[in-house]
């Protein structure tokens, strides 16, 4: 509780840290003072980590058709695998070069499924041995969901697309199923998109962001 009284306030529980009084730290409101005046201000509570299905990788080989990466895997993520170099010179001088990215995701285990829009593709490149272009290159988006609808079950965000050469690794495998394990490799310049998926389906809509 906090009293203002012949121009005093009085405060029945408070604190101080760096030249702060902290008047309701259950709110994070606090008086400080600044020149001889009080000054009330609002600290941020920190934000909750986000979940790991927030950030999304999808892939295609006609950019219509599209599949959500990592249904089989329980890590995956797109390493950039920076080129830098440092060097110094005769002076001591350290001097930092970027030479920019080149961006890879590693898709391991993927296992062969007739309902994935990537199966054909990957299976007659993998077994006949493929490489030109008309074989392996496709889509890649990389999206960071922003906004998410519990009821419609939905989460949507700016994505970025750009070209990718989807590369089969092997095939075969253990046990637990025909593996065709590939590389992601995206180039070439990004494009901006609006991505909605919903969680149940797996389905997403893709489309071009709205300048209106």
């Amino acid at each position: 509780m906090t009293l203002l009284y012949k121009g005093l306030l009085f405060f029945d529980s408070a604190t101080t840290e760096n030249g702060e009084i902290s008047v309701n730290s259950s709110n994070k409101t606090y008086i400080s003072i600044q020149n001889g005046a009080f000054v009330s201000k609002e600290r941020r509570s920190h934000m909750a980590k986000l979940d790991r299905n927030r950030g999304m990788f999808f892939a295609s080989f006609n950019g219509t058709e599209w599949e959500v990466l990592g249904r089989d895997n329980d890590d995956l993520s797109k390493e950039l695998n920076p080129d830098t170099e440092t060097s110094k010179n005769v002076l001591g001088e350290a001097t930092f070069k970027h030479n920019g990215y080149e961006p890879e995701v590693n898709v391991d285990p993927y296992y062969a499924d007739d309902e994935s829009v990537l199966y054909e593709k990957l299976l007659a490149a993998a077994v006949q041995e493929k490489y030109g272009d008309a074989d392996i290159k496709g889509k890649f988006v990389e999206v960071v969901f922003t906004s998410a609808n519990a009821e419609a079950g939905t989460m949507t965000g700016t994505g970025y697309q750009r070209d990718a050469y989807i590369v089969p690794q092997s095939t075969g495998g253990d046990t637990s199923g025909l593996g065709i394990p590939f590389t992601v490799n995206p180039v070439g310049a990004m494009t901006p998109v609006t991505v909605t998926y919903t969680i149940a389906t797996r389905g997403v809509v893709i489309a071009p962001v709205s300048t209106s």
